[in-house]
């Protein structure tokens, strides 16, 4: 399925998002999603290139020594 079918598909099913969620969206990691990612065991970051190409990097917090 193409971008333009998909997109009309998932129109049909969902409304539009709130205008206070659109301005929610960045494209970089603010201090608050760093403060979460720090507190984090795991966690997964996603992009997506031209082309719809993606990649996934899963990273997992070491785990610490006692006493550290």
């Amino acid at each position: 399925m193409t971008d333009e079918p998909m997109q009309a598909a998932l129109a049909r099913l969902y409304k539009p998002p709130h205008q206070f969620t659109v301005a929610k969206a960045i494209d970089h990691i603010d201090p608050h999603g760093r403060k979460f990612i720090a507190h984090s065991p795991f966690v997964v970051i996603g992009t997506m290139g031209g082309g719809r190409a993606r990649r996934f990097a899963p990273r997992r917090r070491p785990r610490l020594r006692e006493g550290r």
